[in-house]
Parts: structure tokens; sequence; C-alpha cells
């Protein structure tokens, strides 16, 4: 934690004065997104991105992380959104680094450029790094484990629905004998690593359910984020899922095993 405080008192003393200085007076949000710039370091994470010489030089990696990064900052909801945003904001154009309207790459390239961001797991290495480098020794008296929802616009997959056995002899068992039951995903989970677990989880696209605050059910279409908060509401741990998971099948996962950090989908 004195890394951290040392840290924003180096952002507040010396590098926003200097960004105010370049670029005009700062928003409270443009701030924000400075100070998780700083703090995340998404330039150690893109060395397997970079350009090797062939064929036309790609867009920055770096640039286009950056605006994904202020994509939950600014509250944008979908990428055209954030294309147009960035655009016409020229503070946060510089921040991201184009300097001129027209560098901004289309929806396209940040398509592509997020499903490589995905492929290499550039979000689950900036997390674990971030936990690992500033609070990974500290001891934390609380956890919070909870869930919500996500919402997806892929068609629902169809589940894989067990085929019919045949049934035995009717009637309730002879003495002594029991009929064996098939373990549920909970018990197996006590007696596997976690690399087994997180791929026994479902992760398509389908329907959830959730009782809100009110009382009332709330559907939606798409997956659920499971979360684990520690002291600070600090996410050290996070996994996707389909939106039909029960909590209780991800949390037990992460209790009974010296898990670490994961973030996953």
């Amino acid at each position: 934690m004195e890394h951290l405080s040392c840290l924003f008192n180096s952002i507040q003393n010396w590098l926003l004065p200097d960004l105010e200085e370049e670029l005009g007076e700062l928003s409270s949000r443009q701030i924000e997104f400075i100070k998780a710039v700083e703090l995340l370091r998404p330039d150690m994470f893109l060395d397997n991105l970079s350009w090797c010489g062939i064929g036309r030089k790609p867009s920055s990696r770096l640039s286009l992380l950056k605006a994904f990064i202020a994509k939950p900052i600014f509250r944008i909801a979908d990428t055209v959104s954030l294309i147009d945003f960035i655009k016409s904001n020229p503070s946060l154009r510089r921040l991201c680094g184009w300097e001129s309207y027209n560098e901004v790459p289309s929806e396209a390239t940040f398509s592509r450029a997020f499903k490589l961001f995905s492929e290499f797991k550039i979000a689950q290495k900036i997390h674990e790094n971030s936990i690992c480098r500033n609070i990974g020794e500290k001891l934390f008296g609380h956890k919070s484990t909870d869930a919500t929802s996500i919402k997806g616009r892929e068609k629902p997959c169809r589940k894989n629905t067990p085929t019919k056995k045949k049934k035995g002899k009717p009637g309730r068992p002879k003495k002594g004998e029991e009929k064996p039951k098939e373990p549920k995903r909970v018990e197996l989970q006590l007696e596997r690593n976690l690399d087994a677990n997180l791929e026994d989880l479902p992760k398509g696209c389908d329907w959830g359910s959730k009782k809100g605050s009110n009382g009332k059910v709330y559907k939606w279409k798409g997956y659920k984020l499971h979360l684990d908060c520690v002291d600070g509401d600090i996410p050290v741990s996070a996994v996707v899922t389909s939106a039909s998971l029960h909590d209780s099948q991800v949390a037990i996962l992460k209790l009974f095993q010296n898990t670490g950090f994961i973030f996953s989908k």
C-alpha cells in the first residue's frame, strides 16, 4: 500500500501539472484515467504484440489498450461511441497516444485488437501483476463474493441434456443396497485442481435469473461476472461464466483452493 501512496503522490505532484500545462485543464474522469493507466502500466504486457517488420505496420496496440481502459471510466457503452468520443475529445485522444483526428483507427481495427488482447490474456496479466505488485503481501480479514449480470447479444447456446437412461427394477431397493448417485460439480471441485475446475464451468451465452434487492426476479441473456473483493472493495479475482450458473459453483472452488488471482473467460 505504501507503493500505491507514493505512486499517487508522484502523479498528483509531478505528472498532472505537466499534462495540464500541455493539454489544458483536465476533468475529473481524465485524471482518473491517467491514474488508472499509471497504476496498470499496460505497456509492460505488449511485447508479444509488437510489430515484427513484416507487412503493414499495425495501429499502436498501446493506444488501443488505453482506449479500452478509458471505455469503462467514461461509461461508454459500445465501440462506435468510444471512437466518436475519442475523436471529439482532443485531450483524451492525445492521452491515448493519437495526435491527430485521422490517426484514430476504425471500428474493425478496434475489434481485431480486442480479439488479440483476449487471445493473449492481456487483461488477466495486467490484473494479476497489479494485485501482486501492490497488495500481494498484505493480509486481509474480509472477503466478499458476489456475481453480477452481463448482457450479451449472441444467440443462446443449447445445453447438453443427458440422454435418458433405462430405469432399473421399479420399487424400493433391497435392504443394504444403495443406488449410485452421480457426484455434483461442487463435490468434484474439492478433488480437482484449479485448471480442471475452471475448464468445467460453462462459459457459453445463455439465460440467467437473479433476485434483486427489491425481491423481484431479474432475467437476462448473456453471462455472469463472479468477483471476490477484499477490504477496500479491491477485486482480487474474477471469473466470467454462463448466466445460468449458480454463484456457489464458482465461490466454492475459489474458497477451498489457493487460487491466487484469476481472470478467466
